[in-house]
């Protein structure tokens, strides 16, 4: 999460649509999604010890 989060100051300064609106927040918003989300992240990592989510899991099949 933290890294699809930290992507988007990059995705505010490239959206188009948003011109130099999205220039001012994609500099805002640094500090917050690439320093401050993270921290929390981690910090809530420690909190939740469930399993329930096979995130960065690999399954190999083979057919026999």
């Amino acid at each position: 999460m933290a890294q699809e989060l930290g992507r988007m100051p990059y995705v505010l300064r490239h959206e188009t649509s948003l011109g130099a609106v999205g220039r001012m927040l994609s500099i805002v918003s640094w500090p917050l999604f690439r320093i401050l989300v993270p921290l929390s992240l981690r910090v809530l990592a420690r909190v939740d010890r469930s399993t329930d989510l096979p995130l960065g899991w690999i399954a190999y099949a083979t057919r026999r």
